[in-house]
């Protein structure tokens, strides 16, 4: 029995309050912003500094991750956005209507990151137009490291509401 509140204890339902859900929001946009489409952040920095050979690399993978990204979009578009739309519904009424904190964490979470993959398609529709990779990836980056910036304040202002309402109380 005492294994079980153990695990209870860890895997708590009160997410503002646990260690857990911080890393994970941090590593969500870390992980986000190191990565724009795909091409790692040092292949983009080594580009900028060198250019030739090393910016002809990253114009290819970023071709081939747009590429990729918008077939991906048009092959399952529809039934993706129903799935993104749906969940966003579910973690919106019962985090915020019904006051679940698991939902209101995770719809914190989740939604600001289904911006980025808007903007990722964006910036893809956008590299395989006039294929200036480079410039684009950069602002992508730049867009979600300002996205991320913002949800992680926002998401700590409203965990700070949630802990002293609850713990009030």
């Amino acid at each position: 029995m005492e294994a079980v509140l153990t695990v209870f204890e860890l895997i708590e339902v009160r997410s503002f309050s646990n260690i857990w859900y911080w890393l994970a929001l941090a590593a969500a946009w870390s992980s986000a912003a190191r990565r724009p489409l795909g091409v790692p952040l040092d292949m983009l920095q080594q580009a900028r500094r060198k250019g030739g050979e090393a910016e002809a690399e990253v114009r290819t993978l970023a071709d081939m991750m747009s590429r990729r990204i918008l077939r991906l979009a048009r092959e399952g578009g529809a039934v993706g956005i129903g799935f993104v739309c749906a969940v966003a519904t579910t973690l919106i009424l019962t985090g915020f209507v019904y006051g679940f904190e698991l939902a209101q964490a995770l719809a914190l979470l989740l939604l600001p990151l289904a911006g980025v993959l808007l903007l990722s398609l964006r910036t893809a529709t956008r590299i395989v137009a006039d294929g200036a990779a480079l410039r684009h990836l950069m602002r992508h980056r730049l867009a979600t490291q300002v996205m991320g910036g913002i949800t992680i304040f926002a998401t700590a202002i409203w965990g700070m509401y949630i802990n002293i309402v609850t713990w009030a109380f």
